[in-house]
């Protein structure tokens, strides 16, 4: 008796596993909290594209596991319910800047991740790197610590931090290091080392700065260079101012020959 139980209920198991009324069809799976993640990179890195799996024979962990794969993607749930209903719902990571290389334009995430690439219409701080080189990191891998800190604080930086009502644009060179610009101005931060000159200066230059505009004026300042000596905050070059040619007096009128 025992023997025929596990025969019915093995065979009633192999029914489940192979009956068409239990099988997944992708076009009806449900996918929230997609944002940069496209739902047909969603549905292939599940393997689920044109074929349609029993709902039985799916493991809804590994699914979830490897969606957290794709580089948006934080965490991720998959649920199954018979007889043929998937839902899957997704936690994104959320950009705080975008970086933008000569061959790229990307979304860094607050710990550094390449998640997504961006439009520039997000209205997040847009950093240039303008580095020789400079090249985009692999989806879903980081940028460097260091790149990270320095960009998150320069990027926080609101015009009113410096007693100015311009937008500030921020930027890293090979030349100048990293530097804060308005139409009018570019600050020079310099160059950063988590030992010697580590990013915890920057809070030190920003008041610097904003007393230098303040005192010079800000319409009257072109450039400026930040240090952290013991005797100054930096220097500045004022604006050029036009050089007005001389004027020459006419002489006397010439009396007429007569």
């Amino acid at each position: 008796m025992a023997a025929l139980v596990l025969l019915s209920t093995a065979a009633g198991m192999y029914g489940l596993t192979t009956a068409e009324d239990l099988t997944v069809d992708p076009a009806t799976v449900t996918l929230t909290g997609l944002r940069y993640t496209d739902p047909a990179t969603a549905l292939a890195v599940m393997g689920l594209t044109d074929s349609m799996p029993n709902l039985v024979r799916l493991r809804t962990t590994d699914l979830a596991a490897s969606l957290r794969s794709l580089p948006a993607v934080r965490e991720a749930m998959v649920e199954a319910e018979l007889p043929d209903v998937l839902r899957v719902t997704v936690v994104e990571r959320e950009p705080i800047m975008a970086w933008r290389y000569p061959s790229a334009l990307r979304l860094i995430d607050v710990e550094g991740v390449d998640m997504a690439p961006a439009t520039g219409q997000e209205g997040l701080p847009l950093i240039d790197d303008r580095r020789t080189g400079s090249t985009p990191v692999l989806p879903g891998a980081a940028i460097t610590a260091l790149d990270l800190e320095v960009a998150r604080l320069l990027g926080s930086i609101e015009p009113s931090d410096l007693g100015s009502a311009a937008s500030l644009s921020l930027s890293v060179t090979d030349a100048d290091g990293w530097g804060v610009s308005t139409d009018a101005w570019h600050a020079r931060f310099g160059h950063y080392t988590p030992t010697l000159r580590p990013p915890s200066s920057i809070a030190m230059q920003v008041a610097c700065l904003k007393g230098i505009l303040g005192q010079a004026g800000e319409e009257a300042i072109s450039a400026v260079t930040l240090s952290l000596s013991a005797d100054g905050c930096g220097t500045y070059q004022p604006v050029p101012r036009p050089t007005v040619a001389p004027t020459v007096s006419p002489g006397p009128p010439r009396s007429p020959r007569g």
